[in-house]
């Protein structure tokens, strides 16, 4: 998608954007590395539950506050 955009907007794209886009690109795939990481040895350790109890709560919180 975000090739297609780029394509799509390429008369934007000059050799001014281009550092930036290189370090958001960078910046972006190692931050996902860490947290693919991080998230591995979490469920490793742990399990879903806290999540799923989390997640129903919210949801009826929510629920509750719209009606």
């Amino acid at each position: 998608a975000t090739l297609y955009s780029l394509y799509k907007n390429k008369e934007i794209l000059t050799t001014d954007y281009l550092s930036t886009l290189f370090l958001g690109f960078i910046s972006s795939f190692i931050v996902a590395i860490f947290v693919i990481k991080f998230f591995l040895n979490y469920i490793k350790k742990y399990d879903f539950i806290p999540f799923g109890i989390y997640r129903i709560v919210l949801g009826a919180i929510l629920i509750l506050f719209i009606l």
